[in-house]
């Protein structure tokens, strides 16, 4: 778990860096800025690409692993399978947040659009959401969150439908007060 933690970790820094990595380009005059600015038609198709993108991309990838497919494959009982399982969609949902920032980190430098800045803002925000520690690795492959299966009886981990151990101590209390 931890080798596919550190692996979603390089690929979650990887986009940020490389939209840093811009940023200092262009603001340091090495890659001209504003390239694009007189050219209103293409301005306005991408900027509302890009917010309609930015708009789905962020609920897609804080939601994705609930889906019910991503959730069964996370969730198989071979841990080999489940871990990679979970660097094949981690990968993707790190892509998906991470690819749409540097897009929109370079569209704001081509076309000087405060529209494109306050995008990248928002998916860096959401970025902090997915996060890959070696704890949420573990949570968000952990099989045992399934629910416990009942047996042949009814009963679940020792205790029958309507039975439960606070009902036998207060049955134990009451036989204690009888005598």
């Amino acid at each position: 778990m931890k080798e596919t933690a550190k692996t979603l970790k390089i690929f979650f820094w990887l986009d940020i860096v490389v939209s840093l990595l811009m940023v200092v380009l262009f603001e340091c005059d090495i890659l001209p800025q504003g390239g694009l600015a007189d050219n209103k038609e293409a301005e306005f198709l991408i900027s509302s690409v890009m917010i309609v993108l930015t708009l789905v991309a962020i609920p897609l990838a804080l939601k994705l692993f609930k889906m019910k497919k991503v959730d069964e494959q996370l969730h198989v009982s071979d841990e080999w399978l489940r871990n990679a399982n979970l660097k094949k969609w981690g990968v993707l949902r790190i892509g998906i947040l991470g690819d749409t920032l540097v897009a929109n980190t370079l569209f704001y430098y081509l076309f000087i659009r405060p529209s494109f800045f306050y995008l990248a803002i928002l998916l860096l925000l959401a970025m902090a959401f997915i996060y890959p520690t070696v704890d949420r690795c573990e949570r968000e492959t952990d099989i045992s969150e399934e629910e416990p299966m009942a047996d042949d009886e009814g009963e679940i981990d020792g205790t029958s439908e309507g039975e439960s151990e606070s009902d036998d101590k207060i049955d134990s209390e009451t036989d204690d007060h009888k005598n």
